[in-house]
């Protein structure tokens, strides 16, 4: 859709988080900042998170008109990891201690990873 020829604004519904694929916030967190960096501002906005088997989620993408090429990117030395992010969701709501649960020990196992971590429930 990047290279349409034209802006494209498409809505998804179905699985935004099922098995076999990368999840939503792979592509919002990992995906997307990697092409914005090569020129295409592509955005997402999800209004509802889907997961297998009810599906249900819905996602809006907006890609503006662009033209020309693609930047390459130079990423062969992959560097140090510096920051590691969590974003955890549940298909129903936890109880605070449930989660404060889930939350420490994602944390403890992300400070092993890097110096600067982040873990939260969406």
């Amino acid at each position: 859709l990047v290279f349409a020829g034209g802006e494209s604004i498409c809505r998804l519904r179905g699985g935004t988080d099922v098995n076999f694929s990368p999840p939503l916030n792979y592509m919002c967190k990992t995906f997307l900042p990697t092409i914005r960096r090569m020129g295409a501002n592509v955005e997402v906005e999800c209004q509802r998170r889907g997961f297998f088997p009810k599906g249900g989620g819905n996602v809006q993408l907006q890609i503006p008109r662009f033209q020309g090429a693609l930047q390459p990117l130079d990423i062969i030395d992959k560097g140090e990891v510096r920051r590691v992010e969590a974003t955890l969701h549940a298909t129903k709501p936890l109880k605070d201690a449930d989660a404060g649960q889930v939350l420490d020990v994602v944390r403890r196992t992300l400070a092993g990873i890097a110096t600067h971590s982040h873990a939260e429930f969406s």
